[in-house]
């Protein structure tokens, strides 16, 4: 352009103000009036000075570079013997300082030499390059031609033809990465979201973190829109309770389940196939508790327990504080009510170190829970030193029924010493199951440690 456009303020916000225009804010006209004359003040005065500098044709206005202000090597070759030739010519005698034109480009001659090609004197160095057109080379030219702006960058479509893209600050930073780790680590970064409330993953969740608490419903978009390669990190951060549901769009699929359940502690990785969803992670057995005996106590229970589980399973290892007749197992059925009663029954059991098997319920024909150390009435749990009730014990439902099956494996020292292992199958009428009940028939539990695991149901 020539001159800049002086800026004038359009508006008088005092003005309007003592003429009650409508639309108005709570500004102080009169302290805005000023900020906006101080600027048109300083544009002025910015105007004033580019005026000394630049001619109405936008050239530099004569005489505004003074001698003192040109740099040496300029005041060098003005006093050197520079000899314009105009354009370049084959087969033609050039002196030292002979400077020619050639493809838009100004050359200076370095060597005294007859012409023959000129790219062949270039690259023997008979030339060096005063000055470029930009417009005579194509690469420079396509550069030249492109418009810039911001958080863009720019790339070759072809020979001689070039173009912008966007280049987010995000993308930038990824730029001067120089090695695979730190753009990973880059990528990473600030890539957590979490949510106590219902959510819904997109596109923007790609490779992100999800720490999720309470029970929400995670809404999914679809796998078309998502894409195949999508996926997504999620963890459900609840310590003891609170499921996270995954729900996804439509008829669409997750390991063949139209919705999965993140229980706490629970994490996996989401991947989308662009048709479906598979998860990463998932296959491990989870901890619902691991309780440990600092001092004597009367039962340990586990609780926590979810109807869409159908295989618990529990290892303990548990000390009598007295010679007790036996360890016991109870459930609680559902609204955690502890079954005292009946409902129990019995399969097999074998035990030893006497060699033998029987079936139905204990000599004292106990119904109210199941015994999970006794073969008879006399073979009670020793308390002496180091003697521990040891092993484990799984809940199954089996498939279609309305009722959970257990089996257990014991070992455990004899009031006599002797060495007794102990092993059998029973089941409880009902389901599901909301809690279990570790203890002994007559004392407390003076030390140990039981630890409950939940196996996910076969996909």
């Amino acid at each position: 352009m020539t001159q800049p456009t002086a800026y004038v303020p359009a508006t008088d916000f005092s003005a309007e103000e003592a003429a009650s225009v409508s639309g108005r804010s709570t500004v102080r006209t009169a302290m805005l009036d000023a900020e906006l004359a101080t600027i048109a003040a300083r544009f002025a005065e910015y105007r004033a000075n580019l005026s000394i500098l630049q001619r109405d044709d936008t050239k530099l206005r004569d005489y505004a570079v003074e001698p003192h202000a040109l740099a040496p090597a300029v005041v060098a070759m003005m006093n050197s013997n520079i000899t314009p030739r105009g354009d370049w010519l084959t087969a033609t005698a050039y002196a030292q300082l002979d400077l020619i034109a050639n493809s838009g480009n100004i050359y200076v001659c370095l060597t005294a030499h007859t012409s023959g090609t000129f790219a062949t004197d270039l690259a023997a160095a008979k030339w060096m390059p005063w000055s470029y057109n930009l417009t005579a080379d194509p690469e420079l030219a396509a550069i030249a031609g492109l418009l810039s702006g911001a958080d863009l960058g720019m790339h070759f479509t072809g020979s001689g033809s070039a173009a912008t893209h966007a280049l987010t600050p995000f993308a930038r930073t990824l730029l001067d990465d120089g090695f695979a780790a730190a753009f990973c680590k880059t990528l990473a970064a600030g890539n957590v979201y979490s949510s106590g409330i219902g959510y819904a993953l997109a596109l923007s969740h790609c490779g992100q973190v999800g720490l999720l608490t309470g029970s929400p419903t995670v809404l999914v978009e679809s796998a078309a829109t998502l894409g195949a390669g999508w996926f997504t990190h999620l963890r459900n951060v609840n310590s003891t309770s609170g499921t996270v549901i995954v729900d996804f769009s439509g008829a669409e699929l997750c390991d063949h389940l139209s919705t999965l359940k993140l229980y706490p502690g629970d994490s996996c990785t989401l991947v989308c196939t662009g048709a479906t969803f598979y998860t990463l992670g998932l296959d491990r057995p989870q901890i619902i508790s691991s309780n440990r005996v600092p001092a004597p106590v009367s039962t340990l229970d586990f609780t926590g327990f979810d109807a869409d589980t159908d295989l618990y399973e529990c290892y303990f290892s548990l000390a009598p504080t007295t010679d007790d007749v036996f360890l016991f197992l109870r459930v609680a059925t559902a609204g955690l009510v502890w079954q005292t009663a009946s409902g129990y029954s019995w399969g097999a059991r074998m035990h030893g170190p006497s060699a033998g098997a029987d079936s139905g319920s204990t000599v004292d024909a106990l119904d109210s829970l199941i015994c999970l150390t006794r073969p008879n009435a006399t073979q009670g749990v020793s308390n002496a030193a180091a003697s521990f009730a040891a092993g484990t014990m799984r809940l199954f439902r089996p498939a279609g029924t309305s009722y959970v099956a257990i089996t257990y494996e014991v070992s455990y020292t004899r009031v006599d010493g002797a060495q007794c292992y102990f092993c059998g199958a029973g089941r409880h009428e009902s389901y599901p199951v909301e809690g279990l009940r570790l203890g002994f028939s007559s004392g407390n539990i003076s030390s140990g440690f039981a630890t409950l695991l939940r196996h996910r149901r076969p996909q």
